[in-house]
């Protein structure tokens, strides 16, 4: 079980975060990177105190206002200081690649959830458990009567995709408060994007709780967004001349809209959004001059303008993630937004969804956008209406929609990892043909890229054609990614996939190459009960005389298979 997590040995500023940058760009802030996290003190140490003091903690706001950077980087470095024991922030949406035909009946949002709160933990034995029952071990494995915080980080996440993957929503809820019923020193902080906050309060009963404290996250004032730019320049090659901070997030908070007879107004915004000044900051780091120690606003206007870098490294780049995702024209799509969005006066424009498709668009477009951040949503009498976050984006939106349409824009490969990215979310979605496509482009780029990505986008194949109970396929894809992963050396991952198998010929009645591939697995993982016991299961099974001499070439051959197809 996990064990009360500490601060780690916190990295020198000068080392920056992942690859020594000092700005995260569009990703959310990891917990090792406090030192680089600023212009959020207050509300961290409000919301620790909140999470210390409260049953139920409801951290919520807008997409991409920085709910999960303020959970990792603000408020669990605090509660790690204090010596309060807790888990890391945990998610009910799958992030990792396990094959699915080597677990037992499960919901997938618990396992998810209990995974990620244990990262080191064996899925096969957490998909067995309970909310209630993995902390009942914990206790016991570490008695103790302090309190425990627990984090459901992006609770969204229980809401998308098709009704299918949403049934465990309520399972999930409902162990989360029998947990809260059994341990009283246990805490929960639920963050969730503030569309679906009136839906979990409903869901989770609790509009009738005392117990319950909820804070608003909102986007980054002025003095707040210059905090953010300055500081974690600290120590790094860079440093800004006085007045540049400033300047940069004066240009965030302010800028023109062009309608379509060439009349400009300015726009101004109150706040600057989080998303939006990372991702400058990060591509101003990425681009400024080697030879530049001290940054001036001309140095920064030399390499482009502030419309220009959120067109690039913002809204360009999550179209382009979604066009990806979707298999669209990035080009195509960045147009459709603006003429859904935007009115010709250049004011935004509010959508509400259809039906099915919403302006001649089906309606995952508009549910990828939000979950990219390029939308806001809000329910209005029982329907979903979307716009864009702030008049601010109109500009670079525009600008985006011509960059996207130069010849150059489309040459452009997602990345494997982003492939796999993809097609977990496709599957989570309920939408298996599209996790399907993702995973195959990531095989058709050849195990030359990534081995590792090319064993896990073959599980992944393996997985749909088990939920269609196409068991050869499943088997074949399984097999590949198993000699993949022996090539690796990983052969722990290798007998997670041969134990799928396993259990794959055992339901069918196979019980003779069940046990040849169990045996396989267990000798791959040495200790692992769940596996073990499946191979006792399958040597009591009728025919398992014939399995004690039976020899599978899948098994036999498993180092030499292949390595590819789909």
């Amino acid at each position: 079980m996990p064990a009360a997590v500490h601060p780690a040995d916190e990295p020198s500023v000068s080392e920056g975060g992942a690859a020594g940058r000092p700005y995260p760009g569009t990703r959310a802030f990891e917990t090792s990177e406090r030192h680089l996290f600023f212009g959020r003190d207050e509300i961290s140490l409000r919301v620790a105190d909140l999470w210390r003091t409260h049953r139920v903690t409801i951290l919520y706001g807008p997409p991409g206002v920085g709910k999960t950077s303020l959970v990792n980087a603000g408020a669990i470095p605090i509660i790690a200081d204090r010596n309060i024991e807790h888990f890391p922030a945990g998610r009910a949406l799958p992030t990792r690649v396990f094959p699915a035909a080597a677990l037992p009946e499960h919901n997938s949002h618990v396992l998810s959830l209990l995974w990620s709160w244990d990262p080191a933990g064996d899925p096969l034995a957490l998909s067995r458990l309970t909310i209630s029952e993995f902390l009942a071990r914990h206790r016991r494995a570490q008695p103790s009567r302090s309190p425990l915080l627990l984090c459901l980080d992006q609770a969204e996440d229980l809401y998308r995709g098709s009704p299918a993957p949403r049934a465990g929503r309520m399972p999930l809820l409902g162990q989360l408060l029998q947990a809260l019923e059994a341990d009283p020193q246990v805490n929960l902080l639920v963050s969730v994007q503030d569309d679906r906050l009136a839906d979990l309060l409903r869901d989770m009963g609790l509009d009738r709780r005392h117990d319950v404290a909820s804070q608003h996250l909102p986007a980054l004032g002025r003095a707040a967004a210059v905090e953010a730019v300055r500081r974690p320049l600290k120590g790094t090659r860079l440093s800004l001349s006085p007045g540049t901070a400033e300047a940069l997030v004066d240009e965030l908070l302010s800028g023109w809209v062009t309608d379509d007879l060439g009349r400009r107004r300015p726009v101004r915004e109150s706040t600057v959004h989080p998303l939006h000044l990372q991702a400058v900051c990060a591509w101003l780091w990425q681009h400024l001059p080697g030879d530049l120690t001290s940054v001036t606003v001309q140095d920064a206007h030399r390499i482009g303008s502030v419309d220009l870098w959120l067109a690039t490294a913002a809204v360009g780049s999550a179209v382009r993630g979604v066009a990806d995702y979707l298999n669209m024209d990035a080009g195509r799509l960045c147009g459709w937004i603006q003429d859904t969005f935007v009115t010709p006066e250049g004011a935004r424009r509010p959508v509400g969804e259809g039906p099915q498709a919403t302006a001649g668009m089906p309606n995952n477009v508009l549910r990828t956008l939000h979950d990219h951040r390029l939308l806001k949503a809000e329910t209005r009498s029982g329907s979903r209406w979307f716009e864009l976050p702030n008049d601010r984006v109109v500009p670079p939106l525009r600008l985006a929609v011509e960059l996207l349409a130069a010849p150059s824009a489309g040459q452009h490969a997602p990345a494997p990892a982003d492939r796999l990215r993809a097609a977990t979310n496709a599957l989570a979605d309920g939408e298996p043909d599209l996790a399907s496509w993702h995973a195959r482009q990531v095989l058709r780029q050849g195990p030359g890229r990534s081995l590792r990505a090319q064993a896990e986008a073959e599980t992944l194949l393996g997985d749909i054609s088990y939920s269609r109970d196409e068991v050869s396929l499943a088997t074949d894809h399984y097999l590949r990614g198993a000699s993949l992963l022996e090539a690796l050396r990983d052969t722990a991952a290798a007998g997670a996939l041969l134990a799928a198998v396993g259990r794959l010929h055992l339901l069918t009645g196979d019980t003779a190459t069940a046990v040849v591939m169990l045996r396989s697995a267990v000798s791959r993982l040495p200790g692992n009960s769940s596996v073990a016991g499946e191979l006792m299961r399958a040597l009591s099974a009728p025919g398992r005389t014939n399995a004690r001499t039976a020899r599978s070439p899948a098994a036999e051959n498993t180092r030499t298979r292949p390595q590819g197809g789909g």
